[in-house]
């Protein structure tokens, strides 16, 4: 077995000879091989003979040339960037960050509790501030009480989900007040390959729409022909599959080279797709960092977007089930109907339209509905609840 696994370490590095040797290679090149030793080992376990399956898991290493590229652009010491959030794991940032929060207003309490009669509460259209009389921050020179104009700070406590500050995290400090500041062609896989060029995706017998990036973002655009084709601005990097079942699905390309950008945000395509006007079955968007924007009043039974810190903007004619999920990216959708969920630890949250339900839960973010709907459930830790309705 370490012979075979040493086969995979020394195909790799003859793929990437044309890069000086460094820290980032020597960990690319081990990375690179374990995975596709794993892919091996899977294959064999299946039935598949060795000599095979050697050749088919090191077909799906893929162009290096790109990895060439970027292992030439780092410095000789630097080493390759650790794994970021993959879309699969987004429930887990989820809960994760709604239970950093509730900790993070818990520390937040008990620092208030403890600061006792030095606090002044005040409440103004719904808002919770935390007000400091009096403080004397030019270490007792002079006291609080003497002829001198006292001071009056607010201590802004904030948590949330932040991939540039590392993760989840919790803070404060003194508010200071706001700041002023073409034609290509790409390979359509079905049951059998064909090449699709400026004539676009047949939309005949699609159902419903599965969109998975990493970074990039998503945008979908209507075409008022309901029987149009679906049009992918720029498919590079991307695999596009129809399932026998009706469902065109987009993804990242599933190769060794392209899930090693994929997996630490370098490289995550944007996907613009422009789609026929009709009713759809279901929409489904899973991005980590990327927005997302459904334009034109896109009609769907049901419409589902998971992000960790993306924004949701969506400006559906009808959405009959709609479930938004997120550790700290903001949404605002309109034209809901039936059902409605959002969930996000830090994001603010607006929702309009006329609905049965609807349940909204945030850690720290605002949120807005208004419409009418039946029965509302709304929760936040620490942001402002605004709600208009016809009915109740």
């Amino acid at each position: 077995m370490e012979q075979m696994k040493q086969r995979f370490v020394n195909a790799v590095a003859a793929g990437l000879s044309a890069a000086p040797e460094s820290t980032a290679k020597g960990e690319l090149v081990e990375e690179l091989a374990e995975n596709l030793y794993r892919r091996y080992l899977d294959m064999t376990a299946a039935g598949m003979a060795e000599g095979e399956a050697f050749e088919k898991a090191l077909d799906e290493l893929g162009d290096t040339g790109e990895l060439v590229d970027y292992l030439n652009s780092l410095a000789p010491d630097e080493s390759i960037p650790k794994l970021t959030l993959h879309p699969d794991g987004l429930d887990s940032v989820v809960e994760q960050a709604m239970q950093a929060a509730k900790e993070a207003m818990a520390a937040a309490q008990e620092a208030l509790r403890k600061a006792g009669r030095k606090l002044n509460w005040r409440s103004d259209d719904g808002e919770f501030e935390v007000h400091v009389d009096g403080f004397d921050d030019d270490h007792g020179e002079h006291p609080c009480g003497e002829d001198h104009e006292e001071e009056e700070k607010d201590i802004i406590y904030g948590f949330g989900y932040d991939k540039a500050k590392g993760g989840f995290f919790t803070q404060w400090g003194e508010w200071k007040g706001e700041r002023a500041d073409g034609e290509a062609e790409f390979t359509f896989v079905d049951d059998e390959e064909q090449e699709i060029g400026a004539e676009g995706i047949p939309s005949e017998g699609l159902r419903g729409l599965d969109i998975q990036t990493a970074g990039g973002d998503v945008t979908l655009h209507l075409i008022e022909d309901g029987d149009a084709p679906i049009f992918l601005e720029d498919w590079d990097g991307l695999e596009v599959r129809r399932t026998d079942d009706g469902v065109l699905t987009i993804r990242q390309e599933n190769t060794a080279s392209s899930n090693f950008f994929f997996g630490r945000g370098i490289f995550s395509p944007d996907v613009e797709l422009s789609v026929p006007r009709r009713l759809w079955d279901f929409v489904r968007v899973t991005t980590g960092s990327g927005d997302v924007t459904v334009e034109d009043g896109m009609e769907v039974e049901e419409l589902t977007v998971r992000t960790a810190s993306g924004d949701l903007n969506a400006e559906c004619g009808r959405c009959a089930r709609f479930a938004f999920k997120s550790a700290s990216g903001d949404v605002e959708a309109s034209g809901l109907a039936g059902r409605a969920e959002a969930d996000t630890a830090s994001g603010d949250v607006t929702l309009s339209g006329h609905l049965e339900q609807v349940r909204v839960q945030t850690a720290s973010g605002d949120v807005e509905v208004s419409g009418a709907f039946l029965r509302g459930q709304f929760t936040s830790l620490s942001g402002d609840v605004n709600v208009e309705t016809a009915e109740l």
